[in-house]
């Protein structure tokens, strides 16, 4: 039953929620605006990073790379230490030099101007180090380098530099096939980066690190049935890498067995700062180190599988072993500074169980740092060469150690 008079009032009372529904609608979406605008205004322009959704080229000077290589391709003379390598990706280019001749691609491509001639004399060991540029040894001239402090240290040693900057240990790993038969290397020398788990996983630099500086491309390795297996580039040149990165096809062409193939902003919503703030926040988080050590799953058992095979081809090629370096980077020292654990430390039960030898660089360092101070020990982002000096004294001793 229907009260009489009710009826009007249900219309105004309707209206009145419709009413205030409309201004609550229009409440919200004036404070939205608003706040898209400041968005835009006071954070997007000033925001350090690379903003989802992510394409091709992240930033300005991924663009002036893909620029000097189209140079470079039309007749230009080379500038870089590195060169497109269709299996590697990328590896130090013969007789390259930088910094007026401090910096020093041998013609046989190791890092240096020394000889490494065969047979080896008698009364010397050779090493051999492959690893990315803490290996490599960026931002000092070639004797300040870990490895020829070394070699001055015990001149009964040679230490081949055979790294490379921004290398994964799985490129690390393609390069010792290539370069340690006929080398004469008795031990070989991994080195690691903590950052490195998440290179190994990866086939396109700037899906890791949009930050990065240079959009890199590079093979990886996958585990079938617990073996490694290689996917390989899809690029047989430099030029045919250069049209996919610039036309954007590089993105599909090497998405398959890509870890990082994600997207937290739709391109629908790529006009809003609000929406790519927000999908920044989801993405760079994605793309910390730490878990990738503490969670123990593809890119950690990736790892491993990688080095035992670097025993194996260390083995394979006449040496007695292959040894894991851990380097640690700036801001993992800052945080044994701060008296917080190591994340990487879940690696080395794993190395004792297979009986892998290995040295862990941050007690060193972390002790130089403690005694003198960590701007002594890194350069920009780093070792110095007091840095380098105190990986080359924690080797010999470790290697005295071991006869």
């Amino acid at each position: 039953m229907v009260l009489p008079g009710l009826g009007p009032f249900r219309r105004w009372l309707r209206m009145q929620l419709l009413r205030r529904a409309i201004v609550l609608g229009l409440s919200a979406l004036a404070a939205l605006l608003l706040v898209e605008v400041g968005m835009r205004v006071f954070i997007l322009p000033y925001y350090w990073r690379p903003l989802p959704p992510f394409g091709a080229l992240t930033n300005e000077s991924q663009r002036t790379w893909l620029e000097r290589q189209k140079q470079e391709l039309a007749g230009a003379p080379p500038t870089e230490i590195g060169a497109f390598d269709p299996v590697l990706g990328w590896a130090p280019r013969p007789g390259a030099q930088q910094g007026g001749g401090s910096t020093t691609i041998h013609a046989r491509g190791w890092r240096g101007r020394r000889d490494y001639p065969l047979p080896v004399a008698p009364g010397v060991t050779r090493l051999a180090a492959f690893g990315d540029s803490y290996t490599f040894c960026t931002e000092v001239p070639d004797d300040a380098a870990w490895e020829g402090q070394l070699e001055a240290l015990d001149p009964g040693l040679e230490v081949v530099n055979m790294g490379m900057g921004g290398y994964g240990t799985d490129q690390a790993l393609l390069r010792a096939e290539r370069e340690l038969p006929g080398l004469g290397a008795e031990l070989v020398l991994v080195g690691l980066l903590p950052e490195n788990i998440g290179r190994n996983v990866t086939r396109y630099r700037p899906r890791w690190s949009p930050e990065s500086y240079s959009p890199l491309v590079k093979p990886r390795f996958v585990l079938e049935n617990g073996e490694l297996v290689l996917v390989p580039l899809p690029f047989s040149d430099r030029a045919s890498m250069v049209r996919a990165i610039e036309s954007g096809d590089v993105l599909e062409l090497l998405a398959e067995h890509e870890h990082w193939n994600d997207e937290p902003v739709s391109p629908l919503l790529a006009w809003s700062a609000l929406a790519r703030l927000f999908g920044a926040r989801i993405a760079y988080h994605r793309r910390v180190v730490d878990p990738l050590w503490l969670e123990r799953g593809e890119p950690f058992h990736l790892m491993l599988a990688i080095l035992d095979r670097f025993r194996e081809v260390a083995r394979a090629s006449g040496g007695r072993d292959a040894a894991v370096l851990i380097f640690p980077a700036k801001p993992d020292i800052e945080l044994l500074l701060r008296g917080e654990p190591g994340y990487w430390t879940t690696l080395f039960p794993e190395l004792e169980r297979r009986g892998t030898p290995y040295l862990d660089l941050c007690a060193p360092l972390l002790e130089a740092a403690r005694a003198s101070s960590i701007e002594e020990i890194y350069g920009f982002t780093h070792l110095s060469r007091l840095g380098n000096a105190v990986v080359a004294q924690a080797i010999l001793a470790w290697l005295r150690e071991r006869g």
